[in-house]
């Protein structure tokens, strides 16, 4: 793990996560690897993409810290998958290189804080400018006004944000927030 760039983590989708799947997924994300989860013997399923679902549903209930993985139905009898996997981890690989420049991260930052910013009885959240610290994993600092008026579900909805607006799927993320 700690000298992959991406983990494939296979979970068998017949049986229950067990505890060195979750010592295992623990060690990916404490790495800050890139991730893909194989949910294995796809063929099983018949194709029924409800019962995907609702395993997939499952399984990232139990590991909410691996929620920006993307989840794919494999099977190593039929090779159902297989080209998916390759193209995810193709996908995966160029974005964990990937250099966000200050213009484009500020430029976010203008439009996350117009769609939503917290305020509350001590003042209101400002986010000044932010810059992409390092790659793989990606880690970006954020420079606000006040600390205490970060919540947690704040820096939530930024890391989905951001996650969303330059397609970091299967890419571990880490956000510092800092008083300017």
């Amino acid at each position: 793990i700690e000298e992959a760039d991406i983990t494939l983590l296979v979970i068998d989708s017949q049986d229950n996560v067990t505890d060195q799947d979750k010592k295992i997924t623990d060690q990916i994300v404490k790495n800050g690897k890139g991730l893909i989860v194989l949910l294995s013997k796809s063929d099983l399923f018949n194709d029924d993409t409800k019962i995907f679902e609702q395993k997939k549903e499952k399984l990232l209930f139990k590991f909410p810290q691996i929620n920006y993985a993307p989840v794919i139905p494999i099977s190593t009898i039929s090779g159902r998958g297989t080209k998916t996997l390759l193209n995810k981890i193709i996908k995966v690989h160029s974005f964990l290189s990937k250099k966000i420049s200050t213009s484009q991260l500020n430029n976010f930052i203008q439009n996350v804080v117009r769609k939503y910013s917290p305020s509350s009885k001590s003042g209101t959240l400002k986010i000044y400018y932010g810059v992409h610290a390092s790659i793989a994993p990606a880690e970006f600092i954020f420079f606000i006004n006040n600390l205490d008026l970060m919540t947690d579900n704040y820096k939530q909805y930024i890391t989905n944000s951001l996650r969303k607006e330059f397609d970091y799927e299967g890419i571990p993320i880490k956000i510092i927030f800092k008083n300017k």
